[in-house]
């Protein structure tokens, strides 16, 4: 369903002046927004914007992550799931007129929230690319994917993936911003999400393999 470039491999460098090319962080976990910010200090990427993440917010991970480097982004603050997420930045796509996209969220997350943004995105001539980073920063995906925990997840996510294509049936094949009751729905899943990271036990990723 998608292109990947590996997190944080030099495995592409991408023309980084060019601001056609638009970098989109779907928010969630800070393991997505450190490699934005490494991607752009290693000069892969320039123009990114964070969603959601108002301007004070902007200022904080510029201050975190951006070494003293200016980082020109495009403003989205108003997001407050993975559906707002597609539908506020597939408009900032419009407006840059962005030529390809490359999208950056977690291993898990990366499939529901790539086709949400192809299908708010599906009128417009843009190529999406998918820069999945996972949990923590680890890169033994293997062992990750293996996980009881992790494997649970992909099934929720594909799960959510379902209602979020119902959602888009149901609007008119339109991606729209959500209601009171799917935010409701939204909220629950992000806390289940964030306290099963929290508390999961990630020195058994960490032994040798």
């Amino acid at each position: 369903y998608h292109r990947e470039l590996a997190g944080g491999r030099n495995t592409f460098l991408w023309p980084y002046k060019n601001f056609k090319y638009l970098w989109l962080v779907f928010t969630g976990g800070e393991e997505r927004i450190k490699p934005a910010y490494d991607l752009v200090l290693a000069k892969r990427a320039r123009q990114l914007s964070i969603s959601s993440a108002d301007e004070t917010r902007m200022r904080q991970l510029a201050a975190m992550y951006a070494n003293g480097e200016l980082v020109p982004y495009a403003l989205e603050a108003q997001a407050t799931s993975t559906h707002e997420n597609a539908y506020y930045c597939a408009a900032i796509v419009k407006r840059e007129n962005a030529k390809k996209v490359i999208l950056i969220t977690s291993s898990y997350h990366m499939e529901r929230a790539y086709r949400l943004l192809a299908l708010a995105l599906r009128k417009t001539p843009v190529e999406i690319v998918a820069y999945p980073v996972h949990p923590f920063g680890l890169e033994i995906v293997d062992a990750i994917s293996q996980t009881p925990f992790y494997r649970a997840l992909i099934q929720v996510e594909r799960i959510n993936m379902v209602f979020n294509f119902f959602k888009f049936l149901k609007d008119g094949l339109r991606i729209k911003p959500c209601g009171r009751f799917e935010h409701a729905l939204e909220r629950k899943y992000d806390m289940w999400v964030k306290r099963k990271l929290g508390t999961f036990e990630m020195y058994r990723l960490l032994r040798p393999l």
